[in-house]
This record gives C-alpha cells, structure tokens and sequence, in this order.
C-alpha cells in the first residue's frame, strides 16, 4: 500500500514537473509568436499586398516559432537567464496556470479532432459523383452548401448537389488544386500550432487570413492550368458565395477544413477582382522561389536545433 502511494505522488511529481517545463517553453513560443503574427499581418497588407505567392510564403515564418523555447538568448545571457529564471518560479510557485495551459491544449485538440472525426462521418452517408470523374473521390452533398477537400492521407472532395455541367467541373479542378498544393497539410500543421500556442488569440484570428491566401493561390494555379476564363471562373465562385449565402449550409467551414471561408462582401469583392486581373505566371520561377524558401527554413530549424541546452 505504501510502494503504491510514493509511486502515485512519484507520478504526480513528474507531471507537474512536465506541465511547468512545457508551460515554460511553449509560453516563450506564444509570447514570440505574437510579435511574428504581427509582422505577417503588417507585410500582408502592405509590401507583399500585391503579391500572391508572397502572401503565403509570410507564413512560414511561423514554422520556428515552435524551436524558439530554448534560443540562446535566453540561456547564455545575464537578462536571458534571470527572465527565464523569473518565469519559471512564477510558474513553479503557480502551478494551476499551467495546469490551465495544458487542459487548454487537451480542450483544444479534441474540439479540433471532434469536428473532423464529425465531418468525415457525415460523408459516409454521401453519394458518389458519377458525371465528374477525379483522381480523388467525389462525394455529393444533397443541398446547397459550400465545396471542399479534407484528408491528408486520403483526400476527398465534396461538391453540392445545385452545382451542375461545367460549374461542378471547375470547382472539383479548384478542390483538386488545394490537394496537389498541400494546403490540406498547411492547415493541420496550422492546427497543430495553434493549438500548442493557444493563448495567442492572434494566431485564430489569423486562419481566415491564412485561408484567403491560399484561396488566391489556388485560384491563380487552376485558372493557369486548366486555361479556364477568368470572367467564367469568377461567376462560379460568385455563384457559389451566392448558394452558401441563401442556405446558411457551411459544413465544411463550421468544421475547419473548408478554405471557402464566412468572408464579407468586401474580401469577395477583392477576390473577384483579383481573379480578373491575374496574370500568367512562371511555374519554374515559383519553384526555384520555393525551393529558396526550404531551404531558408530550414536552416532556421538547423541553427535552432544545434543551440546548446540549458
């Protein structure tokens, strides 16, 4: 009986001692990860407010956000070491906050993993498109409702009903882009640091803005790919703001995974005639631009991970 209570309070002292080192850590990353928000949404709307792939590349910024817990700053200099030493016997002296901040991340992640589960059994009971046929399944919502992709691993489409003939076959393309560019991946990894960093509100204000940036990524890449007309792909997108409008039916967005997301007329506006006037771009200089932004971020990553531990 005894052998079973010190193994208790032996457990329970290595959980506190988890839940104040990662409050620590993550607390660091959410205090940097408002100042790195602040600069995407500044650069956004400002320097790269014309620039589509630009837009979206700000938000890689994000990815060491999570590596910044054990910078150098921190644990080799005379102010580094006394705030950190500060912030850890604060929360030493106050475990239920960070007792908070990981019930926070568990709450968290089983709304997040509830809505998919949610959504993924609501498509079960869809049919399956026969007049547009894709290299990923097409399921068909019976009703007006908005379109959209989930799965990582397993990717599937799913269109509304009241869209028919060629409209249907220009929003599966739309579907298919966002698959083939990993924005499905985007997003779950978005997901995943939102939801470690979850005191920055910042960081869910910040997903339509996300999405409105992929949004216009995927415009731009099934218009040039598919040579579709830019004035018939912008009524279909108007169309179906219209339809998602009228019936209120926003599936997939009141479940996270849509990237049609609950804009104003303002944000339509802009997208629309952002569409109209886009223009052709250079798939290999997007590439080579790519690659350059890998590469960047990873070496971000390596430098991080080579800092000595405290």
């Amino acid at each position: 009986m005894q052998g079973m209570q010190m193994f208790f309070e032996q457990l329970h002292n290595v959980f506190e001692f988890v839940c104040v080192y990662y409050s620590t850590i993550l607390g660091f990353c959410a205090i940097i990860s408002i100042f790195v928000m602040g600069i995407i949404m500044a650069l956004r709307s400002s320097v790269f407010a014309g620039h589509v792939f630009g837009r979206a590349a700000l938000w890689c910024m994000l990815i060491p956000v999570l590596f910044c817990g054990k910078l150098r700053a921190y644990f080799e200099t005379r102010v580094g070491v006394h705030t950190i030493f500060r912030w850890y016997s604060f929360l030493s002296e106050h475990r239920w906050i960070c007792a908070v901040y990981m019930a926070g991340i568990i709450a968290f992640a089983a709304l997040l993993i509830y809505r998919r589960v949610r959504l993924k059994r609501l498509i079960r009971f869809m049919t399956d498109s026969e007049d547009h046929l894709s290299v990923y399944p097409v399921k068909v919502y019976s009703g007006k409702a908005s379109s959209f992709c989930l799965g990582c691993f397993k990717p599937v489409i799913v269109v509304p009903d009241s869209l028919q003939g060629a409209e249907r076959g220009v929003v599966i393309k739309h579907e298919e882009t966002h698959i083939r560019l990993g924005h499905l991946w985007i997003l779950l990894a978005y997901d995943i640091l939102r939801t470690l960093l979850w005191p920055n509100v910042l960081l869910h204000i910040g997903v339509r803005y996300l999405k409105r940036d992929l949004e216009d990524i995927c415009d731009l890449v099934t218009i040039q790919r598919n040579n579709i007309d830019t004035g018939f792909y912008g009524r279909v997108i108007l169309d179906c703001a219209k339809d998602m409008s009228d019936s209120g039916r926003k599936i997939g967005y009141e479940s996270g995974i849509s990237f049609t997301t609950d804009d104003n007329y303002k944000a339509l506006r802009k997208r629309l005639e952002q569409i109209v006037r886009e223009r052709a771009y250079d798939p290999k200089a997007v590439l080579s631009w790519a690659v350059i932004l890998v590469m960047v971020v990873c070496a971000a990553l390596g430098s991080l991970a080579l800092l000595p531990s405290p």
